[in-house]
């Protein structure tokens, strides 16, 4: 409705549930939401691609909020709250279901007053869509290797170089935009199920950190690794959103495509003089010291557009994502993305960072915040203002943690 206000040429079809086409992972965002095959940093995005739900280890509790559309609006808000469990290769994501209480997704369009034909006040009501998902991934690799170390045997080393993952998401979304009163049916509120599909492929071509040392001479100086990476996902795959007054309308379905790379490195001889005076633990929690890693992501689907005189027509669109992101000492990252969204109108940078600590893998804290571009009118030009969000997390691993106890 915003961007219908602004344009006045041709007008793109919204999905009824444009909540399933926002991302609620802020750290994606603040690389351009280039995500769909960044399998690092300990919070793969898994809405974006379910597959990388087996990099998930330990429990982790993300809680995000965003204000969309400053410009004309105070009270419009996108609020996360997802819980995540993994462990050997299996990662399993909540939020909502499959029990109540466990998470949520939701957004706020804020409260308005109602009134009757007749000008009687019928009290206040709240603007909302709101999802409940629950998914599932496997890494294939990590599951061999946790199987493989059960048995006391090394795992074959074809793992620590090669994996495939896959995964499933499934979403039950309830619009609720106008209210059920005397005098008002209610005809804004719907419902609808949805799911997400998808698929993961790395290559790790050199790998010291847990593999053989192929080159001496900068082994025994630098612990390095170099990860390559492919990621494709089916998002809202072919489900409706039933809407009242006998119409229904689809859900946009995303079809994305993804690549990164990644390049970790930490010094032997820092790792060598912590552990000697018994630090290793600090280690563990700098490891790696520098991490760098880069993406791309495609997203195509369908779209309908609205000419001035009413007649609807449907072609592909595309969006270009793109993104890097550079942590040291395993404390601070720094963010920098681009969005090109030709049928949205958005074209600009994106911007992020992040500050947490990671206690020898066994339990932590981060916060987040990053910067998105949104539309331009391309006639006039007036530009909406950027958005900009925030997320915190805590989490730990009771199996890693029962590892250094026991």
């Amino acid at each position: 409705m915003l961007l219908a206000s602004l344009d006045a040429g041709p007008v793109f079809a919204q999905s009824p549930a444009i909540s399933t086409t926002l991302e609620p992972s802020v750290r994606s965002s603040g690389m351009g939401r280039a995500s769909n095959a960044v399998f690092w940093g300990g919070d793969p995005d898994y809405w974006g691609n379910p597959a990388l739900l087996g990099y998930y280890d330990g429990i982790r509790y993300e809680h995000g909020s965003t204000q969309l559309v400053p410009d004309f609006t105070d009270d419009v808000y996108f609020t996360t709250k997802r819980i995540t469990l993994g462990a050997y290769g299996l990662g399993l994501a909540l939020s909502g279901e499959p029990f109540d209480g466990m998470g949520s997704t939701r957004l706020s369009y804020g409260v308005s007053q109602a009134t009757s034909s007749t000008g009687e006040d019928l009290g206040s009501f709240e603007s909302y869509e709101d999802i409940k998902s629950w998914g599932i991934g496997l890494s294939l690799g990590r599951a061999v290797e946790s199987i493989w170390r059960r048995t006391d045997k090394p795992a074959p080393a074809v793992t620590q170089y090669v994996d495939v993952a896959l995964g499933m998401n499934w979403k039950d979304v309830t619009l609720v935009l106008s209210p059920d009163l005397p005098g008002i049916p209610g005809a804004g509120q719907g419902s609808g199920h949805a799911n997400d599909q998808g698929l993961f492929v790395r290559i790790s071509p050199y790998n010291s950190f847990d593999g053989a040392r192929l080159i001496p001479a900068l082994d025994s100086t630098l612990a390095l690794r170099l990860d390559g990476s492919f990621g494709i996902s089916t998002i809202n795959q072919g489900e409706v959103t039933f809407v009242a007054d006998n119409r229904s309308d689809n859900m946009v379905e995303e079809h994305r495509t993804g690549w990164a790379a990644r390049m970790a490195a930490h010094p032997i001889a820092l790792k060598t003089h912590l552990e000697d005076d018994h630090l290793a633990w600090l280690n563990q929690t700098l490891s790696p010291l520098l991490s760098f890693g880069a993406a791309w992501d495609k997203v195509t689907f369908n779209s309908e557009i609205v000419d001035p005189g009413g007649a609807v027509s449907v072609r592909e669109s595309e969006i270009e994502h793109t993104g890097w992101e550079l942590s040291l000492l395993n404390l601070v990252t720094i963010r920098r993305g681009h969005v090109s969204d030709p049928d949205g109108s958005i074209d600009g940078p994106t911007t992020g960072w992040s500050a947490g600590l990671t206690y020898a893998g066994v339990l932590g804290f981060r916060y987040d915040e990053a910067t998105v571009p949104q539309a331009t009118d391309p006639f006039t030009g007036q530009h909406l203002a950027n958005v900009h969000r925030s997320a915190w997390t805590i989490f730990m691993d009771p199996i890693e943690a029962s590892r250094r106890i026991f």
